[in-house]
């Protein structure tokens, strides 16, 4: 199913705040959590992800990331958004965590990852791969 990106920001807000499905949530509430997510995002890309879009996202966008990213993706939001009101769950931090990771995992550039020499060099001589 394609999403939205007010979808996306609805359901962060759902695990970060006291918003229940069928509340409207406020458009400034919900510009923050895009502004955030945007930030976020470019944030990860800086950091060697390529996540193959470029713009900043509205919410009648549509998710620009396979579903499986889309739970993730709202967790990592929903820990990014401050507020003193709404402790941080450990559930949550590890759904962030696990979001994060799948990211990491499925849009990691080759060229950025480092193999360790000594894993590829044995003392017996022999290269290991």
């Amino acid at each position: 199913m394609a999403y939205t990106m007010l979808q996306i920001v609805e359901g962060a807000a759902k695990l970060r705040i006291n918003f229940r499905t069928g509340d409207s949530l406020e458009p400034e509430i919900a510009q923050d959590f895009l502004e955030r997510l945007n930030l976020m995002l470019s944030q990860m890309k800086a950091r060697g992800l390529d996540l193959q879009f470029d713009a900043d996202l509205e919410t009648s966008d549509k998710f620009p990331l396979p579903d499986e990213h889309r739970l993730g993706v709202m967790a990592m939001l929903a820990v990014a958004y401050v507020d003193e009101d709404a402790p941080i769950s450990a559930e949550l931090k590890a759904m962030a965590i696990d979001g994060e990771n799948l990211l990491k995992a499925d849009y990691r550039k080759p060229d950025d990852m480092r193999v360790d020499r000594a894993f590829l060099n044995m003392s017996s001589g022999r290269r290991a791969f």
